[in-house]
């Protein structure tokens, strides 16, 4: 769902085909989508664990591999998801 509760388009994610797109595709317009999300900006809270969690991903690259870190990411990663992906079913593919 789009953030004012109406349903998106894949046309507003810069897909024009029939039904839903290839996998690649998909996540090209996940990233497009997810980069439009951050140049227009996140709340202080929301850009704060946006930032923790680059932190702790650049630190986990780094080092061996930490459970606990790795917890930390999966919890910051499920908060963070909804606000910068969108769900493949809630999108209209032929609009």
């Amino acid at each position: 769902m789009a953030a004012n509760g109406t349903r998106l388009k894949g046309s507003q994610l810069g897909y024009y085909g029939k039904g839903p797109p290839d996998l690649d595709t998909l996540l090209a317009l996940q990233d497009t989508h997810a980069a439009a999300v951050l140049a227009r900006g996140l709340r202080p809270a929301v850009l704060t664990k946006y930032n923790r969690l680059l932190e702790l991903m650049t630190k986990s690259a780094n080092k061996d591999k930490e459970t606990e870190t790795f917890e930390e990411i999966a919890a910051l990663w499920k908060e963070l998801v909804p606000i910068l992906h969108f769900k493949e079913d809630a999108v209209d593919w032929d609009n």
